[in-house]
């Protein structure tokens, strides 16, 4: 793509990485986890997971933005480190793009690993909110265990922690470029 398509749409990589696919990934653990699986596999139930895993994405990025600062980029030291990295770099420069996609690749990580938390938990958060008046025991015998979830929940935890790290390391990387050579 043109550079100017990027200056344009600074934040396409966060919209794909921390918005679209955590969310039509955790609509799709949910529907697997139920054993709701479409009669029909074609494009439109596809599209209505990307559609409504945007919309999911949407509402719980601030949220997993927060807490992947808080919690991974400020523990790790790569928040500090990126600030450094892009008071040097050019706000349209590849190094400046490939710091924001790592960025929103830790967000999106941090999201389904968040969401295959609760996961396991669904059956009675909607008890609570009164939408349904009893546990889903009729897909019981196609549904994922738990357990499922909750080693998926350390798998993309380690993801994200991964992803800070390389984050801390491109920043480390462009801020020895910066310098002056002695």
């Amino acid at each position: 793509m043109a550079d100017g398509t990027f200056s344009k749409l600074p934040d396409v990589w966060f919209d794909v990485y921390a918005r679209l696919i955590p969310g039509a990934t955790i609509i799709g653990l949910v529907l697997l986890k139920f054993g709701i699986f479409p009669d029909d596999t074609t494009i439109g139930s596809a599209t209505w997971i990307i559609f409504f895993g945007y919309v999911l994405g949407h509402l719980i990025q601030p949220a997993t933005t927060f807490l992947t600062i808080q919690l991974i980029e400020r523990n790790t030291g790569v928040l500090s480190e990126k600030a450094e990295a892009y008071q040097v770099l050019k706000p349209e420069s590849r190094g400046a793009m490939v710091l924001s996609k790592q960025h929103a690749e830790t967000v999106g990580f941090f999201a389904v690993a968040l969401g295959c938390l609760f996961i396991p938990f669904s059956d009675e958060i909607a008890l609570f909110l009164q939408l349904t008046d009893q546990p889903s025991a009729e897909s019981a015998n196609v549904r994922l265990p738990d357990r499922l979830f909750y080693a998926l929940t350390m798998l993309f935890l380690l993801f994200s922690v991964e992803r800070a790290f390389e984050q801390l390391r491109r920043s480390r990387r462009y801020l020895n470029q910066a310098r002056p050579q002695t």
